[in-house]
């Protein structure tokens, strides 16, 4: 009998210990929320907007469901949205893009950074946001080549340190190195040497891929934010005059667990794992929202399964200012510059229409 009982004490034992280094938890994985805010569903005939690029006053740039076209306006009235205009041509002519383009909005101005479909660099388009939303046309708009860059292995994320330099998300494919300056003028790359610290040890592909998979940064003068797109990993760093980058403190230190394809070409995320996070920066706040780990695909709280409710915020600094949640779930979000609207966007549980919610925000008061 009491062999019997160390045996299944083994046993458990052993049990705990695959399930814990199957599922790395920590308690520090996220943060409490603090209260639920109550938002107010703006009104539409057609939404045909389905993710957002940035907001301008009472304007919301948003990527479009329209086939020939890759951006769309609305602006708001009350609690009324109206279609201003479409913009961004697809195609492969002048200032005409692919099908899903990266934004980052700054000072003003809209950059957009284009790649092909077989991921090749393209080129970088930089229009005044008052000319694009007046349809004013081209005169003022610049591109810049980036094939001269290729190969290069993008993450479609990048931010503008000044009008010529750019912190690019990627570099040549096996690098050692995520980020990647480059002087867009000049025609020069200047590799950042920024390579995360984890436990993975096989071919350097792999982990350059799980690095740059639906990772973001955004930039605030000599900071910089990245957030990676698996495992819940999120530092800020400190962007030297020279280029150079250095850790200033971390937010989450949690590198995904991975193990390289038999070809050696990508990644396998270790089930169960951290799936990322979704990251929106103001001058003052970052904002976060956390991604589910939910391998069913089980709806959540009666919406789709890729939707969340709670959302993280933070000082440039990397300390905690507050979690909130909404009381409407979402797949997608924004911040207007002064901190003091929230827009969501998720799916009607009824129609399977996109619904925009907003929400009022009193913390950074």
């Amino acid at each position: 009998m009491r062999s019997f009982i160390l045996i299944s004490s083994t046993c458990i034992f052993l049990f705990l210990c695959i399930c814990s280094c199957q599922n790395p938890r920590r308690e520090d994985d996220r943060k409490t929320v603090e209260t639920t805010l109550s938002g107010t569903r703006m009104q539409s005939d057609i939404l045909m907007g389905r993710a957002f690029i940035c907001t301008k006053d009472d304007d919301i740039f948003m990527r479009s469901f329209y086939p020939d076209s890759i951006a769309i306006i609305y602006s708001m009235s009350g609690d009324s949205l109206k279609r201003v205009r479409s913009f961004g041509i697809k195609g492969r002519g002048p200032f005409e893009f692919n099908d899903y383009p990266a934004f980052y909005f700054k000072e003003d101005s809209l950059y957009i950074m284009d790649e092909s479909r077989i991921g090749d660099m393209l080129k970088l388009t930089v229009a005044g946001i008052d000319d694009i939303r007046n349809n004013d046309g081209y005169e003022n708009w610049k591109e810049y080549d980036l094939q001269w860059l290729n190969p290069f292995m993008s993450g479609m994320s990048f931010a503008p340190v000044d009008s010529r330099h750019f912190l690019v998300l990627g570099d040549e494919h096996g690098k050692e190195n995520l980020l990647t300056e480059i002087d867009i003028r000049e025609k020069r790359k200047h590799p950042s040497e920024y390579w995360i610290a984890d436990d993975y040890s096989g071919p350097a592909i792999p982990k350059q891929a799980i690095y740059l998979s639906n990772s973001e940064i955004a930039i605030n003068d000599s900071l910089l934010v990245f957030a990676a797109g698996e495992g819940r990993y999120m530092e800020i760093l400190r962007l030297g005059a020279d280029g150079s980058l250095s850790h200033r403190c971390s937010i989450y230190d949690i590198p995904p667990v991975y193990e390289a394809t038999p070809d050696g070409l990508n990644y396998k995320p270790v089930i169960p794992s951290y799936r990322g996070m979704d990251i929106r920066a103001t001058e003052r706040f970052i904002y976060a929202v956390l991604n589910q780990y939910n391998p069913e695909y089980k709806e959540y709280k009666g919406y789709p399964w890729y939707c969340s409710d709670e959302v993280e915020v933070y000082g440039w600094n990397g300390d905690f200012i507050t979690c909130f949640a909404t009381d409407t779930p979402f797949y997608d979000f924004i911040v207007s510059d002064d901190d003091k609207t929230l827009l969501t966007i998720t799916q009607d549980p009824a129609s399977g229409e996109p619904a925009i919610y907003r929400y009022a925000l009193r913390f950074s008061e």
